[in-house]
């Protein structure tokens, strides 16, 4: 890392280099058989600021870096000047080490596959474990801003996953779920695979319903899937441009409050520092139904007159960063799901299909959904070959009630919620 940045020193006074080792172990079972796979790649990303230009330029090692700065230096030619494009200056202690360097806790994570595998055996309609599997990812992260200094910080992350088929009475059904987080010992491995086979097992024998209005249970996986589009909204790049569902003085259910957080252990991805250097917070978008703030980075923070949240998000080392969610968090209600369905016949539905389809700017959808029909809150069948349409504004001014059963799914998290007037199209 030091040998680039001597190299930029000698050209430019404004710049950052993001240098990340990532490590990666692989476990995973199969009918046939048991494989493992390790991966280890180093990546080398700079951003250059002059006058108003920005050049980016990206290495998959950290040689050649002649060509890495010919590729800056042709990124700034056919750049556009923009006066916010100026080096961000976060606030931070130059040589702080964030997060432990751990190794790899690889016996642990074959009990854990091993427990899902014993927690499934014996069930009474397992026709098969498609695949058990099981990963370990360590990025070392170090970052230099040329006006602040060194920053690093250590991120690691376990996960855990399942795919199921069950059969029963002559159909069958395949399922899915998976864990992540930070500790080993904080995932469930009963849990994931006690989901899967319980879904699958509610979803065999499926059927439409009759078209209609009706009152709808999400649980936490189709809840977080269109939390995820809903959350493109509070991006500051979406609200400049105009992008965003939310409009001057529009406000949602009460039961809402939605925070970003970069911090979620079960997260795909979390950080202490985002993309630019700024410290990861917690932000508090939505509170009792009132729209509080929105997600910004250093560029689109000067564009509208506001500070980085600390939301400049690199997805890949190869690309730039840009402004994104950390991850989305729909808090935990007090609402007991039991009492707001007892005597009612709703629908509960189980994921979403479709959801490419999903309009992120006007917020319309109409997508397809595995799940089944709730009389008394009692089960009364599985569903198929149903949908859903309607407005993602109405949809979180619906909300009836959230539940306590919060859980996370790639950056985005949810309890169940019950919301009102959906309208479902069947038979």
């Amino acid at each position: 890392m030091e040998k680039i940045i001597d190299a930029l020193k000698k050209r430019y006074k404004n710049f950052e280099v993001w240098l990340e080792d990532r490590k990666t172990i692989t476990i995973e079972e199969t009918e046939d058989g048991l494989r493992e796979e390790s991966h280890s790649k180093k990546e080398l990303a700079v951003r250059v600021f002059k006058d108003g230009l920005v050049g980016f330029g990206y290495s998959s090692g950290v040689e050649n870096l002649e060509i890495l700065i010919e590729n800056v230096e042709l990124s700034i030619k056919y750049s556009e000047k923009d006066d916010c494009n100026v080096l961000p200056e976060p606030d931070y202690e130059e040589n702080i080490i964030h997060g432990i360097e751990r190794g790899f806790d690889f016996n642990g994570l074959y009990l854990k596959i091993n427990e899902m595998k014993d927690t499934l055996k014996d069930k009474s309609y397992l026709k098969s474990i498609e695949r058990l599997s099981g990963s370990i990812e360590n990025r070392k992260i170090s970052f230099f801003n040329s006006l602040k200094g060194f920053k690093y910080q250590n991120i690691q992350k376990y996960a855990l996953g399942v795919v199921v088929v069950v059969k029963k009475n002559g159909d069958e059904k395949i399922e899915w779920d998976f864990g992540i987080n930070d500790k080993l010992e904080c995932l469930d491995s009963k849990t994931i695979a006690d989901r899967a086979y319980n879904r699958a097992i509610n979803l065999l024998n499926s059927s439409p319903t009759y078209t209609g209005e009706y009152t709808v249970l999400f649980e936490p996986r189709a809840s977080c899937d269109f939390l995820e589009v809903f959350a493109q909204s509070f991006i500051a790049e979406n609200v400049f441009k105009k992008r965003t569902l939310l409009t001057d003085n529009i406000f949602f259910s009460e039961k809402i409050n939605l925070i970003d957080n970069p911090k979620v252990s079960e997260s795909s991805l979390s950080f202490f520092f985002d993309g630019e250097g700024f410290t990861g917070k917690s932000k508090l978008l939505v509170e009792k139904g009132m729209v509080k703030n929105f997600l910004y980075d250093s560029y689109y923070g000067k564009k509208m007159g506001k500070e980085s949240t600390g939301n400049s998000i690199r997805a890949k080392v190869s690309a730039p960063p840009r402004n994104w969610f950390s991850t989305i968090v729909l808090e935990n209600g007090q609402d007991d799901i039991r009492n707001y369905i007892k005597g009612r016949k709703i629908i509960n539905i189980v994921s979403l299909i479709g959801m490419h389809l999903v309009n992120p700017v006007t917020g319309d959808f109409s997508v397809g959904f595995e799940g089944f029909l709730l009389d008394d809150g009692n089960y009364v069948k599985a569903l198929s070959g149903v949908s859903i349409a309607g407005n993602l504004k109405d949809f979180y001014k619906n909300v009836i009630a959230i539940g306590k059963d919060f859980c996370v799914y790639g950056q985005t998290g949810s309890p169940t919620i019950l919301v009102d007037g959906i309208v479902v199209s069947g038979i």
